[in-house]
């Protein structure tokens, strides 16, 4: 048994002892409970039992069978790595989503047209040229214009900010779990372009203009619902695809060695031993917030069974 396993299990079950004293309090509650009707309650002139544990000490005996090395996630490099492809793909997508606004739909200034010849994927919006008094070409300048806006708010920090955590994140979380779930360094590529795709298009999404703007649109132009998103994710899967090497997500995990204890915790096993070679660590624990936390660990390694 590894050492980290055992006080890991220590402190479970001090946690479950906890929770299985609240539940009795609440059954108890019901018993001192002051009744509705003109039957009276004795109880109900007592406080409810809490039982609480607020700190426990304890001597821990065993002894040192061996000392293991194992590779686990090096978890600052891997986030830096995340932070790295999340930084290359979120400026690539910005910039490729403004151009689908502004080339393909022609969202700019009404004095200015886009510099670069669009493919017209999508098809262009309607520019008034001169003010216009019907409702719906009104309704299409004030469309034009919050897009114009929201095109704004995606260049600032703080919404760069948020897509970046949301991508490096997401990329941590699928590596760390596909990690500890094989125990292998290879990821498939495809799958982590995918994953990246699929954050840059959730965080363009819960921005708190575009999905509305996006529908906004379709309904004023009468065009199929879905239109602009999935034109949307066409690029950012581009994204994915061309902007982040192979050799970027290849290193994308980064490992290190983790050294651990195995011991022997067994009282039968422990008498059979020479005294020297049992080893002690005095651990203290205290509920605090709800929240076991180990606040004492004296330890006596003496000699390392082989």
């Amino acid at each position: 048994m590894l050492l980290s396993q055992l006080i890991g299990s220590i402190l479970h079950d001090l946690t479950a002892a906890q929770d299985y004293a609240n539940k009795y309090s609440s059954e108890l509650s019901r018993k001192y409970k002051k009744y509705e009707d003109t039957d009276e309650n004795e109880l109900s002139n007592y406080p409810v039992p809490v039982g609480r544990v607020q700190q426990i000490e304890f001597d821990l005996k065993f002894a040192i069978d061996s000392l293991e090395t194992q590779k686990t996630i090096d978890i600052d490099k891997t986030h830096s790595n995340c932070d790295k492809i999340a930084e290359i793909s979120v400026e690539s997508a910005i910039e490729r989503f403004e151009q689908v606004i502004t080339q393909e739909l022609k969202v700019t200034p009404v004095s200015t047209q886009p510099t670069t010849p669009a493919s017209n994927t999508l098809p262009a919006l309607d520019q008034p040229q001169q003010p216009q008094e019907s409702s719906l070409n009104k309704q299409k300048e004030n469309n034009r214009k919050s897009w114009l806006s929201t095109l704004e708010n995606i260049s600032r920090s703080n919404f760069i900010e948020y897509l970046e955590t949301k991508v490096s994140q997401g990329l941590y979380d699928y590596v760390n779990n596909k990690y500890y779930d094989s125990k292998t360094e290879f990821i498939e590529i495809a799958w982590l372009r995918e994953i990246i795709a699929e954050e840059l298009l959730d965080g363009f999404m819960e921005h708190e203009d575009i999905q509305d703007l996006i529908t906004e649109t379709e309904e004023l132009y009468n065009w199929e619902e879905g239109t602009i998103k999935k034109r949307i994710k066409e690029v950012l899967e581009s994204v994915a695809n061309d902007d982040v090497t192979d050799k970027d997500i290849r290193e994308l995990i980064s490992l290190t060695d983790e050294r651990h204890t195995n011991i022997i915790v067994n009282p039968s096993t422990l008498k059979e031993l020479q005294m020297g070679m049992i080893s002690s660590m005095k651990i203290k624990a205290e509920l605090d917030n709800y929240r076991w936390l180990i606040t004492k660990a004296e330890q006596s390694l003496e000699k390392v069974h082989e």
